[in-house]
């Protein structure tokens, strides 16, 4: 086997390994609000999946840290447990809905973060895909500070990963661009 060959053949197991197993097809196009988006560093990664079924967009969050020390996992249904060492920190529920008159899909969570200093959460974004569907915004439109109007709170722009969603819940289907 030549150099270039090895080359090769370790990026293609870089990708099909990917993150704990997980990857995704790299196929990358606007298919609205479905897909898998993602934003972090080489230590701590954020991960959004989106599909619609039945007429109903389901939002899953993930978050995963390099040393595996950090983690949140979530059903398909919203339902999310933070864990950083292994005891779980946080439970948190996630619930989407379209603001119909501006068209954009709304994502509320509410939930409670344990520990020495329990808190109660609760926000709201809204979702706008841009950049000719290769970046997903969030606008914060309610969270601990108050309300604020659409573009005027906190902003996370995160980039799309893949069309295609890990671990698909029964009845969706990528959707083609």
């Amino acid at each position: 086997m030549t150099r270039k060959h090895a080359v090769v053949l370790a990026m293609l197991m870089l990708l099909v390994l990917g993150c704990g197993g997980d990857a995704l097809p790299p196929e990358v196009s606007d298919t609205g609000y479905e897909g898998t988006w993602q934003r972090g560093n080489e230590r701590i990664k954020s991960r959004v999946s989106i599909v619609e079924v039945d007429g109903r967009y389901l939002f899953r969050y993930a978050k995963f840290s390099a040393d595996g020390r950090v983690r949140v996992n979530c059903t398909w249904e919203g339902e999310c447990e933070e864990s950083s060492d292994g005891e779980v920190v946080a439970r948190y529920k996630f619930e989407t809905s379209l603001n119909e008159q501006a068209g954009r899909l709304r994502v509320e969570c509410t939930g409670r973060i344990e520990g020495q200093n329990p808190m109660d959460v609760h926000y709201v974004d809204e979702l706008v895909v841009i950049k000719k569907g290769l970046q997903l915004r969030s606008f914060t439109i309610l969270d601990i500070n108050g309300a604020y109007e659409f573009g005027n709170g906190p902003r996370v722009d995160l980039p799309k990963l893949s069309d295609h969603v890990t671990d698909p819940p029964p009845g969706w289907s990528p959707r083609s661009s």
